[in-house]
């Protein structure tokens, strides 16, 4: 189901990533040194490229996780 949004949204248009920090179960946020210490979903992808910015995935960045997801571009 997922795959078939990112279609769509690829059909209508650009995609572009938007990144938000992940949340500890304290409300606070995650910090890491790699991205696969990121918390993730059973079916989430751990960022591994640049290129991951445009799927949906967990990274480390700047010893904070954060998921990016793709948006259509406004």
């Amino acid at each position: 189901m997922r795959l078939t949004g990112l279609l769509l949204l690829a059909a209508c248009g650009r995609l572009c990533p938007q990144v938000d920090p992940l949340a500890g179960l304290d409300g606070g946020t995650v910090h890491c040194v790699q991205s696969t210490e990121c918390p993730r979903e059973a079916n989430l992808l751990v960022c591994v490229d640049t290129e991951d910015a445009l799927r949906d995935c967990v990274a480390c960045e700047q010893n904070q996780c954060v998921r990016h997801r793709p948006v259509s571009c406004p």
